[in-house]
This record gives C-alpha cells, sequence and structure tokens, in this order.
C-alpha cells in the first residue's frame, strides 16, 4: 500500500490510490473550516486536494510516457499550481469593519494544494505528516489561541443628556470602574435645547459584561438616550 503511494511513477493504481488519498486528506481539512462555518467549506477543500495531485500526477506523467518530453520538467506545471491558489483564496478573505475574516481558511486552502502535490508526487508520508499538523493547527492551537490571546472588538457608545451642564468626569469614571480602553470620538452640544452628544470608543473583550456595562451608564442623571454599536 504505501510502496504504491511513495512510488515516483504513473501508473492506473497509485494514481487511483493518490487520488483517494488526496479526497480523504482534503476532505478532514475541509471538515474543519465546514464547522467553522467557512465560505471554502468540505467539497471546496477535497476539489483543491484532489485536483492538485492530478495536476502532480500529470506533470509527471508526460516525461515519463513521451519520448519527447523526456527533459520536460515536472515541477513547471505544479508550479502553476501554487501560484494560481492564491486567486481561491482571496476570495475567502473578507472585511468587515475592522475586521478580516478568511485568512485561515485561505491558508489551509493552500496548503491543501500543497498536500495533493506532494501525494501525487509519491511523498505519502511527507503529506500524511502535514495533514496531522495543518488538523493540529486548525483544531488544537484554535483553542490554545482563544485562551492566550483574547478577541477584542472595538464598540461606539452614544450619550444624550440633558442638562445645562455636563459632567465628563461622571462618564469617565463609568469606564475607568469597568477597565476599560476608551476615546472619546465627539462631543457635541446644543445650548439652545440643553443637550449634549458624547460618542466613545470602547475595546471590550468577548467576556465583557456588556449588559451590566450598559446599566451602570443608565445610570447617569438626566440621560436622554443611550446605545452602542460595532465600529465599522
Amino acid at each position: 500500500m504505501i510502496s504504491i503511494l511513495t512510488s515516483g511513477d504513473v501508473t492506473f493504481t497509485n494514481a487511483l490510490m493518490k487520488l483517494l488519498l488526496s479526497f480523504v486528506a482534503g476532505g478532514l481539512i475541509g471538515l474543519n473550516r465546514e464547522k467553522q462555518n467557512q465560505a471554502a467549506g468540505f467539497r471546496t477543500h477535497v476539489l483543491i486536494g484532489m485536483g492538485s495531485c492530478l495536476i502532480m500526477l500529470i506533470s509527471i506523467y508526460i516525461p515519463q510516457e513521451f519520448i519527447n518530453f523526456k527533459n520536460g520538467d515536472p515541477g513547471r506545471i505544479a508550479a502553476q499550481v501554487i501560484t494560481g491558489i492564491g486567486f481561491l483564496g482571496a476570495g475567502a478573505i473578507m472585511r468587515l469593519g475592522d475586521h478580516v475574516k478568511g485568512i485561515t481558511t485561505a491558508a489551509s486552502i493552500w496548503i491543501s494544494a500543497a498536500i495533493g502535490l506532494a501525494i501525487g508526487a509519491g511523498m505519502a508520508w511527507i503529506a500524511l505528516t502535514a495533514l496531522v499538523l495543518v488538523l493540529i493547527t486548525l483544531s488544537f492551537l484554535e483553542l490554545l489561541e482563544r485562551f492566550l490571546f483574547k478577541k477584542k472588538t472595538f464598540k461606539i457608545v452614544s450619550i444624550q443628556i440633558k442638562q445645562p451642564k455636563i459632567d465628563l468626569d461622571l462618564i469617565k469614571n463609568v469606564l475607568k470602574h469597568a477597565k476599560l480602553k476608551f476615546e472619546i470620538l465627539e462631543y457635541r452640544q446644543n445650548n439652545y435645547l440643553g443637550i449634549f452628544n458624547v460618542e466613545v470608543l470602547i475595546t471590550v473583550q468577548a467576556s465583557f459584561p456588556l449588559e451590566a456595562f450598559m446599566n451602570k451608564l443608565a445610570a447617569i442623571p438626566n440621560l436622554q438616550e443611550l446605545s452602542i454599536r460595532n465600529k465599522i
């Protein structure tokens, strides 16, 4: 079995086995991305893995079988896969406000292609080792990353107060008590109506008790309106 997968010659049997192995490798990576609700999921990674494997097999087969191409370079076609796969990866990356999503999926697309090429070239052990490391990276290291690096988001708090004079220190004290990093973005006042509008940019972690924080702000005297939104 392994000798077939590691053979440099392209035959029907080893080509079939390599395609099946690339199907499994791409599928396992794709399942992880599918669970994360990413745009490029199970089927995408399967097709990328098998396609890369098939291209590598073709690259080896041409100089192997055709006399006029004995001096051909099997790496030339494969090199174009690595270049071309970047277009698929770019399609998986999305920008949402200050956040960028899909970079990990784009990287998984790229390495799925690399694993497919390795399988096609007969580097079964290297490809399987890479597959295991990829699955460890996507699954277990994600948990470690969440533990070590707390995810942060940026939100804008809009406060409207109706009173003759605003006390910014009162708002700042609530923010400091919540141990938040903040920046006052805008401060407007309407002397005719006696209304003050303040917009504050805050940085919060996913576990931050947002509801309790909003309740503390709601206790500000003469509060007319209070809202919070994600920074776009």
